[in-house]
């Protein structure tokens, strides 16, 4: 394979910064990996993975104080996106909607970091509805 071909197939993006409100610091998207995963920059400003999953990060939704975060991914790149908490920095992990054959988008937080609003074709493939649900 031509190494100018190759070269552009291996280009390393970041994309998607997000300021983790009250923390100080950011995190933001990157193929680093290989694979589209959550990355933030240690004390040195090097990158660092927030957290690693084994399928493509599709999205980071911090919440209002920043001590959650909502990671939303797909499965085996089927881009139908899923929700999962984030807790103690990325270190502990928790389902929150997970219903791989249905597309999920998140909304936003509420402004006490109580719940979350997505929507989700769920109750039938062409329609959208709006969902809220607790993260406490």
């Amino acid at each position: 394979m031509d190494d100018k071909i190759l070269a552009y197939m291996n280009l390393r993006k970041a994309y998607q910064p997000k300021v983790r409100p009250k923390k100080g610091t950011f995190t933001f998207l990157s193929n680093q990996s290989g694979l589209p995963q959550v990355w933030t920059l240690d004390e040195e400003q090097n990158p660092v993975q927030y957290a690693d999953f084994n399928d493509t990060v599709i999205g980071v939704y911090h919440s209002p104080n920043g001590d959650m975060t909502v990671i939303g991914k797909d499965n085996n790149g089927n881009e139908k996106q899923q929700f999962y908490l984030l807790l103690e920095d990325g270190q502990k992990t928790e389902v929150l909607v997970e219903s791989p054959e249905h597309f999920h988008q998140f909304g936003g937080w509420s402004p006490d970091g109580q719940f979350i609003a997505y929507s989700s074709n769920r109750r039938q493939p062409g329609f959208f509805d709006i969902y809220v649900q607790s993260v406490v």
